[in-house]
């Protein structure tokens, strides 16, 4: 059973500002909620969320209950739905077939052909139509068999009177040939299809929650993987950083030791020749002059003027740290002075204290 909503306007046909490239992004809305009424006409959607039941007083006076396509018992107690059965002989049906559209625009274009099918004026008929769905072996491209169904809308309201109790809020359906009712338009159905967008919203609604739930569970592991990459990625920079100060610190420390290393060399070797003519201040006599010291590395060469260069030459071969000691020239006596003159060469190497 198809919906059916008041007809609008059609010979309303303005340019709408919402005209992009040729598509109307004003009927994007809309046309989404075709879509929705048509999935909710298939069998699959309607058992997920199945229409309301509706309690029919049929032509004889009996009560039917009808729900999907299925008719039941009425229960004792009444459904909050109710509707009237006009009976065949005051309704005219009529089977045409539409340009495969959906949702307003098959309405639009059913109710252009109203006025052309029924004998009681356009005014005074009472109408609605039922059509099969793409799903009910037919493709969606091919033309769409509608059945529409006429009642003159005075003997609608003589009926409606005549009901017992309050016929305020009743539907009014047709039976049709293939025993799908039609609901006519404009009677008490609108509540019953307020109900059953309220239902559609809220489905679709619970179905987006569980859909951003879902991608929330996906996600947080993704966020949190992310948020541990970029944490690593922090410590990794600050570790770099605290290796490059080491680095530089080593660096540093290896320059200054070697410069260190030269330093304590050189004062080493410095400190050499003054050991030595500090070992010769104390060795030669008062006597003896020494006019030049030569060192080199570890060699020596004194040259001077003693009393007895022999035994100058003799000392220095006993005291431990020369060694090789011996005069490379003859050794002279100087007129002037009457001294020995002398060259003596040795080998110094001071004993080291272990």
């Amino acid at each position: 059973m198809t919906e059916s909503r008041p007809p609008e306007n059609r010979f309303q046909d303005k340019q709408s500002p919402w005209v992009f490239l040729g598509v109307d992004l004003s009927r994007l809305p809309r046309l989404w909620m075709d879509g929705w009424r048509e999935a909710l006409s298939s069998a699959w959607l309607s058992k997920l969320i199945p229409a309301e039941p509706v309690d029919v007083q049929l032509p004889d006076g009996s009560c039917r209950r009808y729900r999907d396509g299925e008719w039941s018992d009425c229960p004792a107690r009444p459904g909050r739905y109710r509707a009237l059965m006009l009976d065949e002989g005051s309704v005219l049906t009529r089977r045409l077939e539409m340009p495969p559209l959906g949702g307003r625009d098959l309405e639009r274009a059913v109710s252009f052909r109203i006025g052309s099918l029924t004998p009681f004026g356009l005014d005074e008929t009472a109408w609605g139509y039922v059509h099969e769905t793409p799903g009910q072996g037919k493709r969606a491209d091919r033309p769409r068999a509608v059945t529409v169904a006429l009642a003159n809308a005075r003997d609608v309201a003589i009926r409606l009177k005549d009901v017992p109790g309050d016929g305020e809020g009743l539907e009014v359906w047709s039976p049709t040939p293939e025993g799908v009712p039609v609901v006519l338009r404009g009677y008490g159905e609108r509540r019953r299809y307020r109900q059953r967008r309220g239902k559609l919203v809220q489905s679709i609604l619970l179905v987006g929650l569980a859909l951003g739930l879902s991608l929330a569970v996906l996600a947080v592991p993704a966020f949190e993987t992310k948020a541990r990459l970029v944490e690593a990625q922090a410590s990794m920079t600050t570790l770099q950083e605290k290796a490059r100060d080491v680095q530089s610190a080593r660096e540093r420390l290896v320059r200054l030791a070697g410069q260190a290393e030269r330093v304590a060399l050189h004062l080493e070797g410095a400190s050499e020749p003054l050991r030595l003519v500090d070992r010769l201040s104390a060795l030669l006599p008062r006597t003896t002059y020494v006019e030049q010291l030569r060192v080199t590395g570890g060699h020596a060469r004194v040259t001077g003027q003693s009393d007895n260069a022999s035994a100058l030459l003799g000392r220095l071969g006993d005291e431990p740290g020369f060694e090789n000691v011996r005069a490379p020239t003859a050794i002279t006596r100087s007129r002037a002075t009457g001294k020995d003159r002398f060259v003596i060469e040795f080998d110094y190497r001071p004993k080291v204290d272990s």
